[in-house]
C-alpha cells in the first residue's frame, strides 16, 4: 500500500513457492491429495499468517475429480485455517495443480 494518507493503493502480485511431497509407497488417491493440501496449505498459513482462502486448480485426473475430496474442502479448510474458496478442474494431464492464494483487502 502506498500514497497519501487518505488514497489507498493496492499492489497486487503473484508469489510462487513449491512444495514437494515425497512417500516411499503411496495410493494416488482422494484421501493422498487431501493429505498433501492440507499439509501444503497449513504450512502456507504458517508462512502467511495473514492468509484466509485458497483457489486451487488440478487436471481433472479421478484422484482429484471425487466426491470424497470435494466434500472434505470445508473441514480441510477449517483443520489448515485456510478457506478453499474455489477448485477448478482442467483436462487431464493439460496442467499440474497450482494453489492460488489470497487475503483479505
Amino acid at each position: 500500500m502506498f500514497g497519501r494518507d487518505d488514497e489507498l493503493h493496492f499492489c497486487n502480485y503473484f508469489q510462487t513457492r513449491t512444495f514437494i511431497h515425497l512417500f516411499d509407497d503411496c495410493n494416488q488417491n482422494w484421501f493422498a491429495v487431501v493429505s498433501v493440501l492440507e499439509h501444503t496449505l497449513a504450512t502456507l498459513k504458517g508462512l502467511k499468517p495473514h492468509l484466509t482462502e485458497a483457489f486451487l486448480k488440478s487436471d481433472n485426473a479421478g484422484c482429484y475429480h471425487t466426491a470424497f475430496l470435494l466434500l472434505s474442502l470445508p473441514s480441510l479448510g477449517e483443520r489448515s485455517g485456510v478457506r478453499v474458496a474455489r477448485y477448478d478442474f482442467s483436462e487431464p494431464q493439460a496442467e499440474r495443480i497450482y494453489v492460488t492464494v489470497g487475503s483479505p483487502q
